[in-house]
Order: structure tokens, then C-alpha cells, then sequence
């Protein structure tokens, strides 16, 4: 009884149960193999949208620059129409002393269409975005998170990868909504600047008029 016990097969060792697992070691081999080509493509995203962002941030910079020039130009048109205004009170009194024109017939310039249109109540640049509005895009991220292996390398690289690429995403929603706040600025300002150019020509023209009329 007991040589027969003894001479009874291993059904864990024969060729047949050895057969049976190859397929399973088979199966998590490919199951690892798509494991790390998935974690090198969010390596490659967090690499991408890094990239993006550091370009949203020198678009950002260079808008800001360009807004500072703007605002600059306006300065420059606000101070000739100052000096405009100075002159014409000059020449006022230059008409008075010649006894050309009364002063209560001219029209002040400033009381014009043209002037009231540049530097009046025009149009200012619109509100900002609300700071909770966020594109659906900036919450696709956490959706790509899978179920964490305990103390698996790969599972955790991966979820800190997505969490990356999930702040990433945040910022540069920030940043478009930057970027339309000042760009929306910026047209504002360039539309007062046609205006307030447009209406110097005009003031310019009539002063020069002015001093012909006196020579």
C-alpha cells in the first residue's frame, strides 16, 4: 500500500499541469508589457503638457509686455491732448488781444462729438472671466486614474504622472482665461486709441486753422 502511495504522480508537477499554467504566465507577461507601455505614454503626456505650458507662459508674458506698450500709447495720446487743450487756451487769448474772434463764438473742441467719443465715457475692456469656470478639459484627468497596486512601482508612477498632467491642465486653463481677459484689454484700449488719434488729428487741424486765421 505504501509503495503504491508512494509511486502515485504529482499532478502539480507533471507536463500536463505545467502545460495548463504556461497560458496564465503568458497572460500576466502581456498584462505587465501593456503596464509599462502605458506608464512611458504618461511620461510622454507629462513631458507634452509641460511643454504647453511653459508656451502659454511666455504667450502670457509677451501679452502682458504688449498690454504695458499699449497702455504707454494711450499715456502719449492723453498728454498731447493735454498740451492741445494748453495751446488752444493760448490762442484764445492771442485772438482776444487781436480782436479777431470772441471767445463765446467758438466752440470748444471738447464739447464735441469726436471728443466725448475718444475721452468721454467709452468703451472700457470687459470683466474678467469668473474664477470658477474651469473647461471640461481640466477634469478629464482624474478620470484616467486606476486602481492602485499596493506597493506596485508602476501603479504608483502612473497615478503620480496623471496627477501632473491634472494640475498641468488646471494651470493652463488659467492661463487661457488670462489670455482672454487681456486680449479682450487690449482691443478695448486699441479702439480708445483709434478714437483719441482720430480726434487729435482733428484738433491739431483746428488749432493749425486757428493760427492761420491770425497771421
Amino acid at each position: 500500500v505504501h509503495g503504491s502511495a508512494a509511486s502515485a504522480p504529482n499532478h502539480f508537477h507533471t507536463p500536463a499541469a505545467m502545460a495548463h499554467d504556461r497560458p496564465l504566465q503568458e497572460l500576466q507577461e502581456e498584462t505587465d508589457r501593456r503596464r509599462r507601455e502605458l506608464l512611458e505614454k504618461s511620461r510622454e503626456l507629462v513631458q507634452i503638457i509641460d511643454t504647453t505650458r511653459g508656451l502659454g507662459a511666455a504667450t502670457l508674458t509677451a501679452l502682458h509686455e504688449q498690454g504695458e506698450q499699449i497702455g504707454r500709447i494711450e499715456g502719449r495720446l492723453t498728454n498731447i491732448n493735454a498740451n492741445l487743450k494748453a495751446s488752444e487756451q493760448t490762442l484764445s487769448r492771442m485772438e482776444r488781444f487781436l480782436g479777431l474772434i470772441p471767445t463765446r463764438w467758438r466752440r470748444s473742441f471738447e464739447s464735441t462729438t469726436t471728443y466725448k467719443k475718444a475721452w468721454g465715457k467709452g468703451t472700457r475692456a470687459p470683466a474678467a472671466p469668473e474664477a470658477g469656470s474651469q473647461p471640461e478639459t481640466a477634469q478629464l484627468a482624474p478620470q484616467l486614474r486606476r486602481t492602485r497596486q499596493a506597493g506596485d512601482p508602476l501603479d504608483a508612477e502612473f497615478d503620480s504622472n496623471i496627477d501632473v498632467v491634472n494640475m498641468t491642465l488646471r494651470e493652463l486653463a488659467q492661463q487661457a482665461r488670462a489670455m482672454g481677459s487681456e486680449l479682450s484689454s487690449q482691443n478695448a484700449a486699441l479702439g480708445r486709441i483709434g478714437a483719441q488719434a482720430s480726434a487729435t488729428i482733428v484738433r491739431v487741424a483746428k488749432a493749425s486753422e486757428r493760427v492761420g486765421d491770425m497771421l
